[in-house]
């Protein structure tokens, strides 16, 4: 199995600021798996199988029943980003906040890559050890500037996370536009169908710190969410750099589209720096407003006199 060509994060990120900033310089964007389990055992188990297919694993402990997290840390095999996530920003974790931040700050000191910390936590998190993930969920829909969100999050932040509902391409599109604005590791989600296309061009874009991906179709932990393996074997995106030309197959059906697998199949072998990804329009979409979004990000139209 061909690997992919990514530069990680040291697995253990004990780092003083000046090494954190050079290791951010140096990085290429993750394709991470986010795994829930019920307990330390079985997670571990998780993280091997995909183990193949992913450069990184999200640890969702909120969606634990129990966990052991210096064990944890120390067996996993992949660089770790550790989640705790409180009701309030979509999680399932109920409990006393000062516990939560407590665990998050002995996951930092335990070795942890990433913590990721929410919005409106970050003013108590005293946490040292890991690059610092601040991050904030929009459910309901995009905010009505992504832009004034991000510049609210990255003062405190190495990383900072951005994930809102899209409900149609252009909402997906329109949160796209944002990495080519931003100076700092940033990762970007539109949940839901219609925001796919964020999971799978992130790499395309050089401040991209990751993408998520579930370990297998069913065992999804946010909308939208696609297997790492079928992000690697139908979508490659684990080819997917600065410079590759990307082409968007915009059609309501371009999910399940056998144009994708066959083209990125046929263009890796023939080794193209190629890669085609769904863009699936909806009805409440503008075509000539997509259109213009996607022209803008630098992608091409599959379906235009400048395909292949």
């Amino acid at each position: 199995m061909r690997r992919t060509r990514r530069r990680p994060l040291p697995r253990r990120s004990l780092l003083g600021r000046r090494n954190k900033t050079q290791a951010l310089v140096s990085h290429s964007t993750w394709i991470a798996a986010s795994l829930a389990a019920r307990d330390t055992d079985a997670l571990l188990a998780l993280a091997h199988s995909v183990s193949p297919w992913v450069d990184a694993v999200e640890v969702r402990l909120d969606l634990m029943g129990a966990f052991d997290l210096p064990q944890l840390l120390s067996a996993l095999p992949l660089p770790v980003v550790v989640t705790y996530r409180p009701r309030r920003e979509g999680g399932r974790y109920e409990g006393d906040e000062r516990v939560r931040l407590r665990t998050l700050r002995r996951a930092a000191s335990l070795g942890a890559s990433v913590v990721d910390v929410e919005w409106d936590a970050v003013d108590a998190w005293e946490g040292e050890g890991s690059l610092l993930m601040v991050s904030r969920h929009f459910f309901d829909g995009l905010p009505s500037s992504p832009e004034a969100v991000w510049a609210e999050l990255a003062p405190r932040a190495d990383i900072v996370k951005l994930a809102a509902y899209a409900h149609t391409l252009t909402d997906a599109l329109r949160l796209c536009a944002l990495w080519r604005t931003v100076n700092k590791p940033t990762v970007l989600i539109a949940m839901g169908r219609a925001g796919i296309v964020t999971r799978l061009c992130a790499p395309h874009f050089p401040h991209a710190f990751l993408t998520y991906g579930s370990p297998t179709a069913g065992q999804e932990v946010a909308p939208g969410q696609v297997s790492v393996r079928e992000m690697r074997e139908r979508y490659h995106v684990h080819r997917i750099t600065p410079h590759t030309t990307l082409w968007a197959l915009v059609t309501p059906d371009a999910m399940t589209s056998p144009l994708v697998p066959e083209l990125n199949r046929a263009w890796e072998q023939a080794g193209r720096d190629e890669v085609i990804l769904p863009f699936p329009i909806t009805r409440e979409d503008d075509p000539e407003v997509v259109v213009g979004l996607i022209r803008s990000l630098g992608f091409r139209l599959f379906d235009s006199p400048d395909s292949p």
